[in-house]
């Protein structure tokens, strides 16, 4: 071959090679050499801290037990319910106080709230002391079962023993009145609260104290709310009325003419009525989780038996189906969309179950 031929490509490479450039910035380095300046001057009573190059952390005042890694609970707060007549929440609080005014056949705020924070006690079936004349109720220490779940390994499937999570703790609960008496704020207090697992003392989790604290306001808020409306003239001669139609994104779903606390308050009993497990749930989004389990509890032995896994219930559903129900609301309706596998149920499956689902809201 002769050289001539390859001298275009010689001449190419070279100027490409003069012609990149290098991975470096360009100008000079001379940013980083910083002038010095002189001594600052400043007023006599200024007090000038010493310059130096060096960064202290500065010490934070903080407790041995705070939450960090993994003790860090992603679950925020238990959420606090104003479902009761006139009440109202203060949003972004990480108080756990419920505010209640005066509302249309409440005529004497002071004893409607004091009757339902005594049976809300009373259902604790724990010793109490009441304290009229300052709105006040203390009760004793009593452990709450939290939550209880199966132990693992394959001898358990026999012996089903449990893992059981309590909390051990007392509350106070004082309802502050205004000096006109239309207004007034329900505090709950957890006094010295303690997490047992197994019966063994564990590091209280986060957030839980404001959890049972809010739990114990929840159940003051609905039962005020059941009464209400159980009471309500209106109320006693048109029960809850569920009809067909279609959710705002145009699936099937049943219709409740309510607001959407109301509605959400009354579907665990509604579920359960129909057969199903509440799971989980989430009232930010509106969804519960539920399983289908409309028999009793069988003997350990049935755990074995696979060819009785597709016995079907009342709805037509196999035992152990997963169905999310989806609340919604517009306009005072409440829009419920029972979902399998994030499909909603066609609207003749939801006709067939219109009776069962009517008489569940009832409680019939």
């Amino acid at each position: 071959m002769r050289a001539s031929r390859f001298l275009p490509l010689f001449a190419g490479l070279l100027i490409t090679a003069c012609s990149s450039q290098y991975d470096r910035p360009e100008g000079s380095y001379n940013y980083t050499e910083i002038e010095e300046h002189g001594e600052l001057v400043t007023p006599g009573e200024l007090e000038v801290q010493e310059q130096n190059n060096r960064y202290t952390i500065p010490a934070v005042e903080g407790s041995e037990n705070a939450y960090i890694g993994k003790n860090v609970s992603i679950r925020p707060p238990r959420q606090l319910l104003a479902v009761a007549p006139g009440s109202r929440v203060e949003a972004g609080s990480d108080e756990s106080i419920l505010y209640i005014d005066t509302t249309e056949g409440v005529s004497d705020l002071r004893a409607a709230v004091w009757r339902h924070m005594v049976q809300v006690v009373e259902g604790f079936d724990v010793s109490f002391e009441l304290h009229p004349e300052q709105n006040r109720i203390v009760t004793d220490r009593f452990r709450m079962l939290q939550h209880e779940r199966s132990k693992p390994g394959l001898a358990n499937m026999i012996s089903r023993e449990k893992i059981i999570t309590e909390s051990e703790q007392a509350f106070e609960m004082i309802f502050r009145v205004a000096s006109h008496g239309r207004s007034g704020a329900l505090y709950v207090n957890v006094i010295e609260p303690q997490w047992l697992i197994d019966g063994e003392v564990t590091p209280l989790p986060m957030h839980a104290s404001r959890t049972l604290e809010r739990n114990v306001l929840n159940d003051v808020s609905i039962a005020m709310e059941q009464s209400y409306r159980s009471n309500r003239e209106v109320f006693a001669q048109e029960q809850i009325n569920v009809t067909m139609g279609s959710s705002v994104d145009g699936e099937p779903a049943y219709v409740i003419e309510t607001d959407f606390n109301s509605a959400w308050v009354l579907m665990p009993d509604a579920l359960n009525n129909l057969g199903f497990v509440v799971d989980d749930l989430n009232q930010s989004e509106g969804v519960y989780y539920t399983t289908y389990e409309p028999f009793e509890d069988r003997a350990w032995y049935h755990i074995f038996a696979f060819w009785k896994r597709n016995e079907e219930g009342p709805l037509g559903l196999s035992e152990g189906t997963e169905v999310t129900f989806v609340v919604d609301d517009r306009n005072d309706r409440v829009y419920i969309t029972p979902k399998l596998d994030d499909v909603a149920i066609t609207e003749a499956q939801l006709q067939a179950w219109h009776p069962l689902v009517v008489a569940a809201f009832r409680n019939e």
